[in-house]
């Protein structure tokens, strides 16, 4: 989407929400707009943080810390987890700029979450392979 066309997304997105129920075609209109985000977020920090390996960050703290990358991930996140519900429970009408910033951020978490899960299957997958490989070769 053009850049300049996201904020007038964004309104009218809102406009049609705060003049209708959630029917599902103002849901639709919702989830496109947060995939949209999601997206935009995704790509932007992974030129900044991680531009060849989208888990490099999760890695090294793992590794800085004697744990796993999903461990690193989520202690990270735990962060962004806190302040949603802070902002839930303290009685503020926060922007809704604030929220979709916490909100999409969780949301990003929890994708890079499942990155690191994925991964984890395909290197014990690909270990596995190998075993049985080194056995089938192996010289009796």
């Amino acid at each position: 989407m053009l850049e300049w066309l996201r904020p007038l997304v964004r309104w009218l997105t809102f406009r049609s929400i705060t003049t209708s129920s959630m029917d599902a075609k103002t849901f639709e209109r919702v989830l496109a707009d947060t995939f949209d985000l999601v997206d935009q977020t995704l790509l932007t920090k992974a030129e900044e943080y991680a531009p060849k390996d989208r888990l490099y960050n999760f890695k090294l703290a793992g590794e800085l810390r004697h744990e796993q990358p999903k461990e690193a991930l989520a202690g990270m996140m735990v962060k962004h987890t806190v302040s949603i519900y802070d902002m839930i429970r303290d009685g503020v009408e926060h922007p809704l700029s604030q929220w979709d910033e916490k909100i999409i951020d969780h949301i990003n978490y929890l994708i890079l979450l499942r990155a690191c899960v994925l991964e984890e299957y395909q290197q014990k997958a690909n270990k596995s392979d190998a075993d049985k490989e080194d056995h089938v070769h192996r010289p009796e």
